[in-house]
């Protein structure tokens, strides 16, 4: 099954219209970096087997990257540019954003559950954004890479996020180790090895491990998913957190190789497509 028929051609064709448009008038909410930001977001789109990614060096020092949506403590390199401008993923960020401050301004208890945070993209984005509902909102983040994961705990600190909880974890179906290929210019681990033959030995565990992390009184969870193909077995291990909570909206890259739109589709109602490579799901029952 696929989600082609719910993001047409005419919606894809407008979408990488303007998508340069968007990356250029981005760089106006950056106070500083600007000309890499714009530099790193075009070389961005050529073709990945050139190597694009190459073209900036990794160096061992970090930049502070300050825009509207947070700071960012980044390493000079392409992914971490593209990641950290506002440009990325902005439409799914503030479709979620809209969506959570619906529900806190009602008075809900809200977690904000992010798989695959990189260095705090999201997490940093949405806390900082509903950082006046921060005692009715909880952010559970979760980022298996040690380097991402150093500077996500340093990005949580440089914004004042007293509501975040981050784990050192890759998050699958099993408590287990488990290779992963990695991808070092994009500072991550993935499920494939198109562009990395280097692998490392990691411990998985489930999302449904951390529901003590959770209080009671938090009946709404959105979740942002994005784990470089292994999405559908992250969500085999989160069956009890998605039984827990009377609603879910979940935020995921569908554009994995694997059964995962079947799943979705046998878990959850499908809410709308923004963007080529994510669609929004919600599953929502009766208190």
């Amino acid at each position: 099954m696929s989600l082609s028929n719910s993001f047409g051609f005419f919606e894809r064709i407008k979408f990488y219209l303007l998508l340069p448009l968007n990356k250029f008038t981005a760089i106006f909410e950056c106070r500083n970096y600007k000309a890499y930001i714009l530099l790193a977001q075009f070389i961005a789109l050529i073709p990945r087997f050139l190597n694009p990614f190459r073209i900036f060096p990794l160096y061992p020092k970090e930049l502070r990257l300050n825009t509207t949506l947070g700071d960012f403590y980044i390493r000079q390199a392409v992914a971490d540019f593209c990641i950290g401008s506002p440009a990325f993923e902005r439409e799914d960020i503030e479709e979620l954003i809209k969506q959570m401050e619906l529900s806190l301004e009602k008075g809900g208890k809200v977690t904000f559950i992010d798989v695959g945070a990189s260095f705090g993209k999201y997490t940093v984005s949405i806390g900082v954004r509903l950082k006046k509902f921060n005692k009715s909102l909880k952010i559970l983040s979760f980022e298996p890479e040690q380097d991402a994961f150093r500077l996500l705990k340093k990005n949580v600190k440089l914004n004042n996020l007293t509501n975040v909880s981050a784990f050192n974890v890759a998050l699958s179906d099993k408590v287990q180790n488990k290779y992963f290929y990695i991808e070092e210019f994009q500072n991550m681990y993935t499920t494939s090895g198109i562009y990395s033959k280097e692998k490392v030995l990691v411990k998985t565990n489930k999302l449904d491990n951390f529901l003590k992390f959770i209080p009671n009184e938090y009946q709404e969870a959105y979740l942002k998913i994005d784990v470089e193909g292994h999405e559908f077995y992250t969500l085999q291990g989160s069956s009890k957190l998605i039984r827990r909570f009377p609603k879910i909206v979940l935020l995921i890259e569908d554009v994995a190789k694997n059964n995962l739109v079947d799943y979705l589709k046998s878990k959850f109602s499908f809410l709308k497509k923004i963007t080529p490579y994510n669609s929004f799901w919600e599953r929502s029952r009766i208190v």
